[in-house]
């Protein structure tokens, strides 16, 4: 059914194949195919249910795959509707649903509610260079952007059996609150360096700590020395308004890259060769007190509109006794106009222990 879809609307124009599925097959994911795991209820209860459906699902070969959020069936609570977008925020396909007469929008859940939901979309929309290239890694490999743990870490047997965690992409580790009330919650940290995406506190696995669920987001770390490519969040994914701006965001704890990825997000040219390809590098020398992105020539034929990249080095010490561009010194501006002005410069925020470039 499904090849018949895909290869029917490829005959008739050039424009990208997607549906959404109750089931799932081998060999499916040929043909632009998305899987939701059907109507569902509402409720905490169903909601928990969904993670392990998840990973096994992905590890299935279901790699983009869905859920009903806040569930088909029923009316969610106030809280189980936010908990439940912070859920699908980091979920491979983000989409709420229910039945007739359910209304799903943020609004219709009370302020608190709300604006929860509305933090956690505009992290995903923040997010989408960053998914973006992991949705590329995935057509050339089959590497889900919904990761399980034994994926990442196969030798590491406290983490194969985590379902209620994963790795969104390959630099983010996330556990989403799927539980009433709940007040803190136990995240296990695989080896390496681990830094909270919004504090920057540091962990160093392999260990299991407590951390507080605050209502406003769930617990998400990133892996050290990874380096996460972000946008001004718009009000659809290719809004022009977020495209100005490439935010590259350098963690201390190690070293890694990521190829970021663009094309035109709408039709099948890139199979012609029509896409960009920018490898980010990132490094730092804990001794030495230094760190360092090489953000290298794209490589592909697909044009982007001109934009700023604004750095954002994250970690730990005092403000930087110097920053250099292309190996010359540059002067240290305001923050606010660096992050404003189309200008050479750095800046650093103490609050957030940032240098900005």
């Amino acid at each position: 059914m499904q090849r018949a879809n895909y290869e029917g609307q490829r005959s008739f124009n050039n424009d990208r194949v997607w549906s959404i599925n109750r089931n799932f097959y081998l060999g499916a994911q040929r043909y632009a195919y998305s899987h939701w795991t059907g109507d569902i209820s509402s409720g905490f209860t169903s909601m928990q249910e969904q993670r392990i459906r998840m990973i096994s699902s992905i590890a299935l070969g279901s790699s983009w795959w869905s859920m009903d959020i806040g569930g088909f069936n029923g009316t969610p609570s106030y809280e189980n509707y936010y908990r439940w977008i912070q859920f699908g925020a980091f979920v491979p396909v983000f989409r709420v649903h229910g039945t007739f007469n359910e209304e799903r929008e943020p609004w219709n859940y009370g302020a608190q509610a709300e604006e929860i939901a509305k933090q956690a979309i505009i992290q995903r929309y923040k997010l989408m260079p960053y998914i973006y290239s992991m949705a590329r890694e995935n057509y050339e490999k089959g590497t889900p952007l919904v990761r399980p743990m034994f994926f990442e870490f196969p030798g590491d047997k406290s983490a194969s059996e985590k379902y209620d965690e994963w790795m969104f992409g390959s630099s983010i580790l996330v556990r989403p609150v799927v539980e009433s009330g709940l007040k803190s919650a136990g995240v296990y940290f695989p080896e390496g360096t681990w830094i909270d995406y919004v504090t920057g506190k540091t962990y160093i696995g392999p260990k299991s700590v407590g951390v507080i669920t605050y209502t406003d987001r769930i617990p998400m770390y990133v892996k050290g020395g990874s380096v996460i490519p972000e946008q001004p969040a718009g009000l659809f994914t290719d809004d022009p308004a977020s495209s100005g701006i490439l935010y590259v965001n350098s963690y201390s704890g190690g070293a890694g890259s990521i190829i970021l990825y663009e094309d035109d997000g709408k039709s099948y040219d890139y199979e012609s060769g029509i896409f960009r390809k920018t490898l980010i590098q990132n490094s730092n020398d804990a001794q030495k007190q230094s760190a360092e992105v090489i953000i290298s020539a794209p490589e592909g034929n697909y044009e982007v509109q001109e934009r700023d990249y604004i750095v954002k080095f994250n970690f730990e010490q005092a403000i930087p006794d110097s920053v250099k561009v292309n190996g010359e010194l540059i002067a240290q501006t305001d923050e606010e106009e660096l992050l404003n002005e189309s200008i050479t410069g750095w800046g650093y925020s103490s609050e957030g222990k940032t240098c900005y470039v």
